[in-house]
Order: C-alpha cells, then structure tokens, then sequence
C-alpha cells in the first residue's frame, strides 16, 4: 500500500503537467483546504483512469491549456444561456459526456466538501471547471 507523498511521487513521474496543474490551480483564488482536495479528487480521477482499458497518453501543456480554455469556455456558454446553478449547469454538460460516471463522482464529493466546510459557488465552480479538464486531458 502506498502512502500518500509516494503516491504524489509517482502521479509527477507519469504526468508531472496535470499534477503541476492541479497543485497550482486556483492559486490566490482558492485557500488551501480547497486545494488540497482539488489535488486529492485529481489524484482520484487519476486512479480511476488508470483503470481503463487503455494505457493513458502523455500529457502536453499545449493539450492542457486547449482542455481548460474550453471548459471555461462552455461554463462561460452555460451560465450565460441558462442563468441556472452549477447543479442545472453541470446535468447539462453530463447529458452527452463520455466520462459522466467520473464527472459524477467529482460533482458528488465537491457538493459534499462544500457542505461541510461551506466553500462558496465560485470556488466550487473553479474547482469543476480544474478537475473537468483534468478527466479531459486523461479522456484523449
């Protein structure tokens, strides 16, 4: 069984640009429980995907920044064409996603972290939107 730094260890060695990401999104925006929980459902996904059938491809920065630019962009999209919440955003976004069963999981744990330490809608919406682009980034 594997500890948690060994683990941090080997998730730099296989994709050093997502585990980057992930320990510098939302820097200035969020505190740091918010980013340690950004950095443990990343490391969830990441588990999960390594599950697959296929072997996960290397990530680019390039690859990166295109995934986050358009998930920004659709969030950006949503919100303006719905003025719905994050919840009614998120039921649009899973109708046709290839990864909905993990989109799922983060969706449920980030309304539970939120529920019990009170993280506001804009942080929760940064931390989807960051861990999103990361299940896209694996999903190639």
């Amino acid at each position: 069984m594997s500890t948690a730094p060994q683990m941090i260890q080997r998730f730099g060695k296989m994709h050093p640009v997502i585990l980057a990401y992930l320990m510098a999104a939302g820097d200035g925006i969020l505190n740091q429980k918010e980013r340690e929980e950004l950095l443990f459902i990343g490391m969830v996904i990441w588990q999960i995907m390594l599950e697959g059938d296929r072997p996960l491809s290397e990530i680019t920065e390039t690859v990166l920044e295109e995934k986050e630019e358009a998930n920004f962009k659709l969030l950006e999209h949503l919100e303006y064409e719905s003025g719905q919440d994050l919840e009614r955003i998120v039921e649009k976004v899973f109708s046709d996603y290839n990864q909905f069963y993990i989109l799922g999981y983060v969706m449920e744990n980030l309304t539970k972290f939120s529920e019990e330490i009170s993280v506001g809608g804009e942080s929760v919406g940064r931390m989807f939107i960051y861990l999103k682009t990361t299940i896209d980034c694996f999903d190639v």
